[in-house]
């Protein structure tokens, strides 16, 4: 009797084994094929600020906008730099405009002294010329007199050295006159040296003949080189930072792309907006629209009941697992309206209407 007791025993076990083992592949083959249909599941999502992926996105958002504004602190200073090259070179213009109308004004000076001075040589030449034969003319009939007089013991030895005194300034004069014209004749030459040493510097192309410049004009000339120079190296110094702010623009553009796309990870989307999101892989985007029902199921498929709504859909991709598969899937993120929030710890929520309708 006992031994039909635990032979019952072993066959009713084996039973139940068996019938589970043969309900629970059914399932499992129910399930699978239920999802390969299926395209209107959704894998809820809890997001924490503590979870590892926030942290890491957050971590990365911080890094990249700390580049960008410490990029953006560098271009600031470029454009700094950059104002003042123009500035050094705006005033290196105006001090060349100004050093050349004062060569200029000085060339048309040195012209007029120049044309002066030659025709004040002419008339004194004249002048002198005349001078000095009248002194010459009178010096001669003074010394005839003085001759005769004294023969003829009409004057004393010391009239005839007063006159000869008289002769001698006369003769002093005449020296005087040559000397003032050697004098003029050196005005004359300076004034046209320098003349010809600023009409070669204001316009060498124009100038007849190369003349040593003066120290005035090497001055002037050493003034306008380094001019010039500082303003070439304030011109090339320019174009070198507007380049450098061109790329810094470039790289800029680059990182509010990336800070904007690291922005609008769903992660970090839902975070800010305390929201319960969804993952839906693409060969599901057609069967999630927004307003559809969410039903929550005990059985994974069976015994479900409604729990909320689809909101919008949040912008980028995310990769998420296939529920039996456990294949890797790309997909996108919805806002889940969840009156349940107790729901969003469900491997898997369903849209639309319920698998089996109970």
């Amino acid at each position: 009797m006992l031994n039909k007791l635990i032979v019952s025993a072993y066959k009713i076990a084996g039973f139940l084994i068996l019938t589970g083992i043969l309900v629970g592949l059914g399932s499992y083959v129910v399930m699978t094929i239920f999802y390969y249909v299926s395209s209107s599941w959704v894998a809820p999502v809890i997001v924490s600020p503590a979870d590892k992926k926030i942290l890491e996105l957050n971590a990365q958002l911080a890094q990249q906008q700390s580049l960008r504004d410490t990029l953006r602190a560098s271009k600031a200073e470029m454009e700094t730099k950059l104002r003042d090259t123009e500035r050094v070179v705006a005033a290196e213009q105006d001090f060349q405009k100004g050093l050349t109308a004062s060569l200029e004004a000085d060339l048309a000076d040195r012209r007029r002294t120049t044309a002066k001075l030659s025709a004040l040589r002419v008339e004194y030449a004249k002048t002198s010329d005349v001078i000095a034969a009248a002194n010459t003319d009178f010096a001669g009939l003074s010394k005839e007199r003085m001759k005769e007089m004294f023969d003829a013991r009409l004057a004393t030895r010391d009239d005839v050295v007063r006159g000869n005194m008289e002769l001698a300034s006369l003769a002093n004069a005449n020296l005087g006159l040559s000397e003032r014209t050697v004098m003029l004749d050196e005005q004359i030459t300076s004034a046209q040296r320098q003349a010809d040493s600023l009409a070669f510097v204001v316009a060498p192309s124009a100038s007849k003949k190369r003349t040593v410049p003066t120290h005035d004009v090497l001055v002037f000339q050493r003034e306008m080189q380094l001019s010039v120079l500082a303003m070439k190296r304030a011109e090339e110094q320019s174009a070198a930072i507007r380049e450098a702010i061109s790329a810094a623009d470039a790289t800029l553009h680059r990182y509010e792309m990336l800070l904007s796309a690291i922005k609008s990870s769903p992660y970090l989307l839902a975070v800010d907006q305390h929201v319960t999101i969804g993952f839906v892989p693409y060969t599901n985007n057609e069967s999630v629209k927004v307003g559809m029902p969410v039903y929550a199921c005990s059985g994974n498929i069976v015994w479900c009941r409604r729990v909320g709504s689809v909101g919008e859909t949040l912008e980028g991709e995310l990769s998420g697992s296939h529920p039996i598969q456990k294949i890797e899937l790309r997909g996108q993120m919805v806002r889940l309206e969840l009156a349940d929030i107790r729901s969003a710890q469900e491997p898997v929520l369903h849209v639309g209407r319920k698998p089996f309708f109970f």
